[in-house]
């Protein structure tokens, strides 16, 4: 297991980060040696750098390393892939790094009317939100043509939003598909306000 100290790691999602703290790097090497599968978990405060299992949250992500560079200052460049979510039970050190007893969540991921509807309705908000937004490039938008799996599409959104952890923890969280995508139907529209009246 590696706690993330300011990202959010999402299912389907790919990402590169750097691991550092010692017990992390361990985490990555017996990692790498075994199933290359890893449990990321996003700390409750950043600051934290000896994080213990209360310093973290109780949902995370079971990742794939698919590439990894040690660097000359002992930290490792990690390019992992999100699997699925993961329900934490338990928190444990073993052999100087730290893992977890964990159950991996299946996502509802019913069919319905009003729930295409509503996954229409978040797309077009994101659209906006994306050719609104200076810091997030149109080709995020090309991403999602391809996708046609709504807790995919809800995740991959979720990803590119940019609010605070916290706010993305929540989506994560959210293990059925139409309460995530209502939330993210609020997010976007508050953030899309915002955005209009910066731009007034």
């Amino acid at each position: 297991l590696i706690p993330l100290r300011d990202v959010v790691i999402f299912p389907s999602m790919a990402t590169a980060i750097l691991v550092g703290r010692q017990p992390s790097v361990n985490a990555v090497e017996r990692a790498i040696k075994t199933d290359k599968n890893l449990v990321v978990v996003t700390q409750r405060n950043a600051s934290v750098n000896e994080p213990g299992p209360e310093d973290l949250f109780l949902v995370g992500t079971v990742v794939k390393i698919f590439h990894h560079l040690n660097l000359p200052d002992g930290t490792i460049k990690v390019m992992l892939e999100g699997v699925s979510r993961a329900r934490i039970h338990e928190y444990f050190e073993e052999d100087n790094y730290f893992a977890a007893r964990i159950e991996e969540l299946v996502v509802d991921n019913r069919d319905s009317r009003e729930l295409e509807a509503l996954m229409r309705r978040v797309e077009y908000l994101f659209t906006d939100y994306v050719r609104m937004n200076p810091r997030l490039p149109n080709e995020v938008l090309l991403s999602l043509q391809s996708i046609e799996d709504r807790s995919v599409l809800a995740d991959t959104i979720a990803a590119h939003l940019l609010v605070h952890n916290d706010e993305k923890q929540r989506l994560l969280e959210a293990f059925d598909v139409e309460e995530r995508l209502m939330a993210l139907h609020r997010i976007l529209s508050e953030e899309l306000q915002l955005l209009r009246v910066e731009k007034d």
